[in-house]
């Protein structure tokens, strides 16, 4: 796995994650997962994802690169569920 990053999710579904950077991991990239999500109250969701997409600062306004998730731990699984069924409702 790769040294962690700091940066932000803009955008969470059921079967990944797009991660606003500048920097983004080559395609294919197996990236240990950690980040917090804030709903009624914060979680932390933890897996494991792979780069599938990339959008370099010179090509998008919006750079950053899109996650699979391959493995998620079953609590953060949980909480992904809970989260998108929510926002589903709203």
């Amino acid at each position: 796995m790769d040294d962690s990053i700091g940066e932000y999710v803009t955008d969470i579904s059921r079967t990944g994650v797009f991660i606003r950077t500048d920097n983004p991991l080559p395609i294919g990239t197996y990236v240990e997962l950690k980040f917090s999500v804030v709903d009624d109250d914060l979680h932390v969701l933890e897996g494991v994802g792979k780069v599938m997409r990339v959008a370099k600062p010179e090509n998008s306004d919006r750079p950053g690169m899109g996650l699979v998730f391959l493995d998620l731990t079953p609590e953060s699984q949980k909480v992904l569920n809970a989260l998108v069924e929510k926002r589903l409702k709203d």
